[in-house]
């Protein structure tokens, strides 16, 4: 079977930016993105778009960040600063619509990368041409399984997570 190089395109939104979180996470991008590239599963000829959207919130400067990353010359580094708020849908439009690349990987800024998990993603893809979308498997820092909201939200839950007060949302942590 003929192995697929892609190109790669990532969008990252921060509101009221955590600086290390966001230090962390292009940290395990890159190592990722390092790890795909060794085997052959993204296009050599054309760097991996990483984009990070600022929707504002703290006034950390995402510039400052960007500069103390070593990120090779396979990977481009964009920042985009919105005068506003325009929400995480939208801003993750942003990105896609402007990047060109044949995938495109949305991510948090909270979210640490296993080395492999690009590559491993990327592979499937490879093998299995009537995919159309991967869905992320999240452990927490003790290796345990994360919950992580992948079903459909019932009306509760819409409700919940829109309309209710804290003390509220706080009593259903556990089902948000």
């Amino acid at each position: 079977m003929c192995q697929m190089s892609y190109t790669l395109s990532v969008s990252i939104v921060t509101y009221k930016l955590d600086g290390l979180l966001l230090t962390k996470t292009l940290d395990s991008l890159i190592d990722a993105i390092g790890r795909a590239n060794k085997h052959g599963l993204l296009a050599q000829n054309d760097p991996a778009q990483m984009t990070i959207i600022d929707n504002g919130g703290n006034g950390v400067s995402i510039d400052g960040i960007v500069a103390s990353i070593e990120a090779p010359q396979n990977i481009r580094i964009n920042v985009t600063c919105n005068d506003t708020n325009v929400g995480y849908g939208r801003a993750h439009n942003q990105a896609i619509l402007s990047s060109g690349a044949d995938l495109h990987l949305i991510l948090n800024p909270d979210v640490e990368l296993d080395n492999d998990a690009l590559k491993e993603g990327l592979a499937h893809l490879a093998e299995n041409n009537r995919s159309a979308l991967l869905g992320a498997s999240g452990r927490d820092k003790n290796n345990n399984p994360a919950k992580l909201a992948k079903r459909y939200p019932t009306l509760l839950d819409l409700f919940l997570r829109g309309f209710a007060p804290s003390w509220m949302k706080n009593r259903f942590a556990e089902r948000l």
